[in-house]
């Protein structure tokens, strides 16, 4: 542990830091409790509210998640309430303390207070930043069991402390916690266990704590298998785990293409480019430490907790670049460990002052380019205050084009009109889960997610549109917009008013679902299709799973 720098921590130095942390949070938190929900974060709540009134999970909403998330919404939905905001203040707790977290780990990797306070402002720069996509996802919440197990374990071994059953159960219950949200944090966990084993006086007490902590792995395993048996979900799990999970991988590999990734990198920028830093950075300090021998008591020579951050870091990376889907909030955790990995680095000291230019550089880019400082969205923030939350305001704050929350609303006031019970409005595209929530209906399948589940599992189509076809729903409502068709082609409006499809839209075949259904309401770029009695039950060629609309509907 480095000695506590006493003179800078009274020093005005700090007080540059801790003023433009705090004028941060007092102009983005306004903005950002405000924005909208991601669809995914509105499945997992209708999963908590179909839960409440009897569902079974997995087998009422196919779901290839494992459950932790599901806990985290019920306790957040239990305690906070329903609003939007409930779930974003639990989100930047959550954030609030990774900062934290990180912060330490920089201090304890030779770091100063000022350096904590100016690593928490970047890191929260950039999150409060980010599109809604990277906001209350589990990727990013999964960091907090990390990082918590990470520190619990450094703290033993910067200590020097002997293993005791208590702190090792601690830190295998944390990890095994983070499997629950997500199973990459084995991966994680596997990954500081080799990097700091070395750490131990003798293999003896390295042995001892591992089989600690393994069984604090298996006592949080064995917890989540008792809900998921209590609840009566275990069968429905493992069926989700052994024929649903393996094509949803493949999937996530196969949509892994260029235009997506130059597309990700383009929304991060210039955040994304700290990885042309971090990895070298992590992988020099992996190799210097890991060659360093013991000395006489067992410790590495060498900075432990620097070590842990930069094993974090690549274990991170190697999952998202290798093993998962392209999507922006699975690469937001990356970029926060990749801030952490350069701002222990760059807090060492005997740092060439040529890396402040470099640093200054930087944060110009991020003050130009960052959407918490473009002056139309800094005019939201009084509005943020001091009016209640509406899909029109929503949609003033959101970062992503799709969807509209304005046009789902007058979705949503139609179809109240039409007095449906549940089962009987089916959305087919993700972008409109909120419309089962707005109007507090079941989905009439467990395929919420009706279109990207039938780009995803091509083998799995004749099962879903069967149970879609004897469903006996009477709406179905499309997007237009999500399902191909060019934005300006899907927000024409024609001879026929805005109720009516654009120009550009005609049904080419009329046993194709949903297509064939006659259209009975419009907004922007959303189809409300009424199904009628004739050819009401779609064959697995008449859906439009993968092909896009523009080669089904006329340009």
């Amino acid at each position: 542990m480095p000695a506590a720098p006493c003179d800078e921590e009274s020093s005005p130095s700090l007080a540059l830091p801790l003023i433009c942390l705090a004028a941060l949070l007092l102009l983005a938190v306004p903005l950002f409790l405000r924005m909208p929900l991601t669809n995914d974060a509105i499945l997992f709540d209708l999963q908590t509210r179909l839960f409440s009134e009897g569902a079974v999970p997995y087998r009422d909403v196919l779901e290839p998640n494992l459950p932790g998330v599901f806990w985290v919404h019920s306790a957040v939905r239990g305690v906070l309430g329903k609003n939007s905001e409930a779930l974003r203040l639990f989100d930047l707790v959550v954030m609030a303390a990774v900062t934290w977290l990180l912060g330490k780990l920089v201090m304890k990797s030779g770091g100063t207070s000022r350096s904590a306070m100016w690593l928490a402002a970047t890191v929260l720069t950039f999150y409060l930043g980010a599109t809604e996509w990277c906001h209350c996802q589990r990727d990013t919440w999964l960091l907090l069991p990390i990082l918590a197990a990470t520190g619990l374990r450094l703290y033993r071994l910067g200590r020097n402390l002997p293993p005791t059953a208590a702190l090792s159960l601690a830190e295998g219950l944390l990890w095994g916690a983070g499997v629950w949200l997500k199973p990459y944090a084995a991966l994680v966990a596997v990954a500081v266990w080799l990097m700091t084993l070395r750490g131990f006086r003798s293999q003896r007490q390295g042995l001892i704590d591992t089989t600690w902590v393994l069984l604090g792995g298996m006592v949080a395993g064995v917890c989540g298998v008792g809900w998921l048996v209590q609840t009566e979900a275990w069968p429905y799990w493992l069926e989700t785990m052994r024929q649903w999970n393996p094509r949803y991988l493949a999937a996530g590999r196969e949509h892994w293409v260029w235009p997506r990734f130059q597309a990700m990198v383009w929304r991060m920028q210039p955040w994304f480019a700290l990885h042309l830093l971090a990895l070298p950075f992590a992988v020099v300090t992996l190799r210097k430490f890991w060659q360093r021998p013991r000395n006489p008591e067992g410790a590495l020579v060498g900075d432990l907790p620097h070590l842990a951050l930069s094993a974090v870091y690549l274990a991170t990376m190697t999952h998202v670049f290798l093993l998962q889907h392209l999507f922006d909030y699975v690469h937001a955790p990356a970029v926060i460990l990749a801030v952490g990995v350069v701002g222990t680095w760059l807090s060492q000291p005997n740092r060439s002052p040529r890396w402040r230019i470099a640093v200054l550089a930087f944060g110009i880019l991020v003050l130009a380019s960052s959407p918490l400082f473009q002056r139309q969205r800094v005019g939201l923030w009084w509005a943020c205050l001091t009016q209640p939350s509406s899909p029109k305001l929503q949609d003033r704050l959101a970062l992503l084009a799709n969807p509209r929350r304005s046009h789902i609303e007058r979705v949503a006031e139609f179809l109240r009109k039409q007095t449906p019970r549940n089962g009987e409005v089916c959305v087919y595209n993700s972008d409109l889960v909120g419309l089962y929530q707005r109007l507090e209906l079941r989905p009439p399948t467990r395929y919420v997610y009706l279109f990207e589940l039938l780009t995803y599992f091509p083998d799995q189509r004749g099962e879903i549109v069967s149970t879609v076809g004897n469903s006996g729903h009477r709406f179905v409502v499309t997007d237009l917009a999500s399902c191909g068709m060019p934005l300006s082609q899907a927000m024409a409006i024609g001879p026929d008013g805005p109720t009516a499809p654009p120009p550009a839209y005609h049904a080419v075949s009329r046993r194709n679902y949903p297509w064939s259904h006659r259209v009975v309401f419009r907004s922007g770029t959303y189809l409300v299709h009424e199904i009628t009695e004739q050819n009401s039950k779609p064959s697995v060629k008449s859906v439009v799973g993968t092909a896009p609309i523009k080669s089904q509907l006329g340009e």
